[in-house]
């Protein structure tokens, strides 16, 4: 590693990662269960061809494309301006390596720093940008990188393109063994494919920080932010709620509700009628329902009336 490849390495993570708040897992669902895995897969109804002539025409991979749609969600999910997360490359960056057999996948972080001024198609070019950088800098690790910067693989996402299938290697049969989610490696792990002309998400989170809500929200809000990458002039017009979630949201606040002009004493009475076991009044102590409230004051009230009270 002495080498001069090696110094520029380093001194370019120095630029990048110094001082970066590498905290950013979205926050505990509060009905987390115990420590264990599991999966969420969503088909997507995004349109690959719209999305692969925007990238052609904007000359952006599909991987930098939703790398930057990715590193969008996660800001909008962590609300910081600026994220870290890590995805992988092939590790073949020698042409040489370009055609071998064999598990060469490195790990490299990503930084982003999100501009509302900024358009979706200049952002995800400087993340393009940025990715392209760090492949070519992993002669200084993903182990030195997590040393150096406190930068941890909570966070992976990972673009396959089309679904990877091999079936024989030199007239050999193989056979597919796919990871379960119990085997999950990180909080959240986000895979996205392409399978039968479709997107396809696997989000593989740990059940003890996130629950299936959480995680069909955030591959819902991911989705929704795609499609706005396509057409929004600034990040900031860039929305991650979709049109369901729109629906969801205005249904639990349609709180309207008809309030009867009536007393006070009334409302109380009414109350005592339906729920008269109730808790209507907490005080040093003691527990008044609304059945015992309500009496308390019909005798004081009766008490009154005795005394020659009477109403205005």
């Amino acid at each position: 590693r002495a080498s001069q490849l090696y110094d520029e390495a380093k001194a370019y993570y120095d630029s990048l990662l110094s001082g970066c708040d590498s905290d950013c897992l979205p926050a505990k669902t509060m009905d987390a269960k115990e420590i264990g895995s599991a999966e969420y897969i969503k088909s997507f109804s995004l349109d690959v061809d719209l999305v692969e002539k925007f990238c052609s025409e904007n000359k952006l991979t599909p991987n930098a494309f939703f790398n930057a749609v990715f590193a969008f969600t996660l800001s909008e999910f962590t609300h910081k301006e600026q994220t870290v997360y890590t995805t992988i490359h092939n590790g073949r960056n020698d042409s040489r390596l370009a055609n071998s057999v064999a598990m060469l996948v490195k790990t490299i972080p990503i930084l982003a720093s999100i501009d509302g001024e900024n358009s979706p198609k200049d952002f995800a070019v400087d993340v393009q940008k940025q990715l392209v950088k760090n492949m070519n800098s992993d002669i200084f690790s993903f182990a030195e990188v997590a040393n150096a910067y406190d930068i941890k693989s909570d966070i992976i996402f990972v673009y396959q393109g089309a679904d990877f299938g091999m079936d024989a290697l030199d007239s050999e049969y193989l056979t597919m063994n796919e990871m379960l989610p119990g085997d999950a490696k990180a909080p959240i792990s986000f895979e996205m494919s392409i399978t039968a002309g479709k997107y396809l998400v696997k989000f593989d989170y740990k059940t003890e920080l996130y629950n299936s809500d959480f995680a069909e929200s955030f591959v819902d809000s991911f989705e929704t932010a795609a499609g706005h990458f396509l057409s929004a002039a600034t990040l900031k017009e860039v929305s991650i709620v979709s049109d369901e979630a729109k629906k969801f949201i205005d249904e639990h606040n349609a709180t309207e509700t008809e309030i009867k002009n009536v007393s006070t004493h009334q409302l109380i009475e009414d109350v005592s009628v339906k729920f008269p076991d109730k808790t209507a009044v907490v005080a040093n102590g003691e527990h008044v329902s609304y059945k015992e409230f309500n009496e308390r004051a019909n005798r004081i009230a009766n008490s009154l009336i005795e005394l020659g009270v009477k109403a205005d």
